[in-house]
């Protein structure tokens, strides 16, 4: 007599699993509020290293920058072309192999954040 019964069981057992599921689909404001605050505490680690590595690439090049200028300028001024070639030939690094790496990383530190801002912008 109590096999009868147990498919009952079986299917209010696979109703009730779909109606939970049903309900984890859909999320409520304190829900998604709830997983944006979770997915930016596991997104802090990243953001601390991308700003350690903005800080420490872009003096480095705004101070290799100066000094090719400087050369430049000095060279120009006293008449000497060895501080025009040795500048030159610095600003040929800079601009082709130490350039690019620093505008991908201001690139994607600063733009990050301008292209996020500007797609919630749009969508409002």
């Amino acid at each position: 007599m109590f096999d009868l019964f147990s498919p009952r069981k079986g299917i209010e057992k696979v109703v009730s699993m779909i109606g939970d599921g049903v309900d984890a689909s859909i999320l409520t404001k304190e829900e998604v509020i709830k997983y944006h605050l979770d997915f930016l505490g596991k997104y802090e680690p990243f953001k601390l290293i991308q700003r350690i590595i903005v800080f420490i690439v872009i003096p480095a090049y705004v101070i290799w920058a100066t000094v090719t200028m400087s050369l430049y300028t000095y060279g120009t001024v006293i008449g000497d072309m060895s501080y025009v070639s040795a500048s030159e030939g610095l600003g040929v690094m800079l601009r082709e192999f130490y350039g690019d790496l620093a505008y991908m990383i201001c690139g994607f530190y600063f733009c990050g954040g301008m292209l996020e801002g500007s797609i919630k912008a749009f969508r409002k």
